[in-house]
């Protein structure tokens, strides 16, 4: 991803147990809907496609014999062609939600395979400087018509407008496309540019939702955050509905909608779905610092109401039980088995914590400092938060 991405951000879900026995073999990303894919690395293009699962697809030749894919995308790069080199920040395509993705927020599915598949995340170790960015961006704008060209533009002034004027504060030259509409384009416009661009009518933000004011400090960006986090969490319709469109940075209605769901969820007392300094404070401290303010080291007051989403089990099943290594981060059904066991045990304080917030499914510091007390109170070295091997054994001999 040129923009919008960084490794630190990233929850690791390789390995999570899919539909059909299957397991996840790669990374999912999300971002919003036409966000750049690039090349991380010299290759060459191995294929590319549209499957019935994948979508559409670019598989690429890497350093050392490896292929890497690109899954899902909205539009595969134009004029790309098989055996094409391809160098540092080329462009591969852009962000979707096609193939068995349709419906589910927009993200990038990225797999790395050398005989099996391999877990991206470890290899996620950094990315490019800013100025590299840029002399990325003009490259692939040159490449493109002018339809494209102005489509593309508006995706970066309307969802990377922060990186844009960071990069003029460094002095760096911008593409004039996108310097005349810095701070005159919103996601709105995304959606008209690409349709146009594209000829195609696909989920979109609503035009007719009207973008709310943010609070202070907060950039679309951190809208992005927080409507990856809404979607991942899932606690219902609203959440569901914003899936459909996924992680645009724009917010309207619908994320209004989703955030409001989610604090009458969890028993904030502002159910208005603002974005105000109480739910950020307390989204950070459920995401580990990932989304919500930042330097969120103590906990927010705990919720008076009583969550929608009762998790008050008395056991939970060791049949389901998640294999694969958890930790900060990582979402989905395991983490929810992994939180019901713990509010289950109900080891202590921090239990207690996690019980309030519920079963949600995103592994953040809440169920870290939950798990490393249970960790701690039966004996497992060391007591970090981490579900590893030994967590898994002792659980399921112990129960």
């Amino acid at each position: 991803m040129l923009f919008g991405f960084e490794p630190a951000d990233l929850p690791s879900n390789f390995g999570v147990p899919r539909s059909g026995g299957r397991t996840h073999e790669g990374l999912d990303i999300m971002a919003p809907r036409r966000a750049l894919v690039v090349s991380p690395t010299q290759a060459v293009v191995h294929s590319f496609g549209d499957g019935a699962s994948s979508g559409l697809y670019v598989y690429t030749y890497n350093p050392g014999g490896e292929v890497f894919a690109y899954m899902h995308l909205d539009e595969i790069a134009p004029r790309l062609e098989k055996g094409d080199l391809l160098s540092p920040g080329d462009l591969i395509g852009y962000v979707g939600n096609t193939g068995n993705a349709s419906g589910g927020g927009t993200h990038l599915h990225f797999e790395i395979r050398d005989s099996v598949a391999l877990d991206p995340y470890p290899r996620l170790t950094g990315s490019f400087f800013l100025q590299e960015k840029i002399t990325f961006l003009n490259t692939i704008l040159s490449r493109l018509d002018t339809a494209n060209t102005d489509a593309l533009s508006t995706v970066v002034a309307a969802y990377y407008a922060t990186d844009m004027r960071q990069a003029q504060a460094m002095g760096l030259v911008l593409p004039s496309s996108i310097e005349a509409k810095l701070g005159a384009v919103t996601a709105t416009d995304v959606v008209s540019a690409y349709q146009e661009s594209s000829g195609t009518s696909g989920e979109t933000v609503p035009t007719n939702t009207t973008q709310q004011t943010l609070p202070s400090g907060v950039d679309e960006q951190d809208v992005t955050q927080l409507q990856t986090f809404l979607i991942e969490t899932n606690v219902g319709a609203s959440a569901q509905a914003l899936a459909k469109v996924g992680a645009t940075g724009y917010y309207g209605s619908l994320t209004t909608a989703a955030l409001a769901e989610y604090q009458s969820a969890v028993g904030l007392s502002t159910t208005s779905g603002a974005y105000d300094q109480k739910t950020q404070d307390y989204i950070a401290y459920v995401s580990g610092g990932v989304v919500g303010s930042t330097g969120v080291n103590t906990a927010p007051a705990i919720p008076v109401s009583t969550p929608q989403q009762s998790t008050t089990q008395t056991s939970v099943s060791l049949t389901d039980m998640p294999t694969q290594q958890l930790s900060a981060g990582a979402h989905g059904a395991a983490v929810t088995w992994l939180q019901a066991f713990l509010i289950a045990k109900h080891i202590g304080a921090k239990a207690t914590a996690l019980r309030e917030i519920t079963a949600t499914g995103y592994f953040g510091s809440v169920t870290t400092a939950a798990l490393a007390e249970y960790q701690a109170a039966v004996g497992i070295s060391p007591a970090v938060g981490y579900y590893g091997p030994v967590t898994r054994d002792y659980i399921r001999t112990n129960g």
